[in-house]
């Protein structure tokens, strides 16, 4: 018996969850590009949280080709996780440390994957851009549910934004002439 329960014993130890969890915020769906034309592009923002958490900031920092329009938080805020509603949002003005700022707090003890929100962004020229992530100063990290900091991975997102492809001219002559060839075939068998 006491081997049983030796085995038992190791076998859980084996296979006991690590002491660290993975804890990340990132945007989604994964295109590789936006049109340039189209003049904004959207993203979704989410949070995978093994560990659990009371609250915490995010900073969006735009460079390049795209620049920050607005934000739209998830319906999901406001249900039985969250115990005071969503908390805030908004540019520079709202005391973000860089263009945009995203807090929230009193979350009742939330892990799990969860919609935070859908990021609005301007498109404002050819060329690669980018929207980074930080934890704000003045709200602070993710917190545990004694007080202590969370570690979260936060994922940067690069984007591309192209111009529309036309169509190559090559296949408009095809085309074109095609139909010429068609046009004369039907006048010479008329003929």
């Amino acid at each position: 018996m006491n081997n049983i329960l030796k085995t038992f014993a190791l076998v859980l130890v084996l296979f006991a969850p690590t002491s660290y969890a993975v804890n990340s915020v990132y945007f989604d769906p994964d295109p590789t590009s936006f049109d340039l034309s189209a003049g904004t592009g959207t993203l979704d923002l989410w949070m995978d949280f093994d560990d659990t958490t009371v609250g915490g900031s995010l900073d969006l920092a735009f460079g390049g080709s795209v620049s920050v329009l607005d934000f739209f938080e998830s319906s999901e805020w406001g249900t039985t996780f969250d115990t005071s509603g969503f908390s805030g949002h908004g540019g520079s003005a709202s005391g973000a440390d860089n263009d945009y700022l995203i807090f929230f707090g009193n979350i009742a003890e939330f892990s799990g994957i969860r919609k935070i929100g859908t990021v609005l962004f301007s498109l404002d020229s050819e060329g690669l851009g980018s929207i980074g992530l930080t934890h704000n100063s003045l709200q602070g990290p993710f917190a545990t549910l004694i007080g202590g900091v969370l570690p979260v991975d936060l994922i940067d997102r690069e984007l591309n934004v192209v111009s529309a492809v036309p169509v190559p001219a090559a296949i408009w002559f095809m085309v074109s002439g095609m139909i010429s060839l068609t046009a004369f075939g039907r006048r010479k068998s008329v003929a």
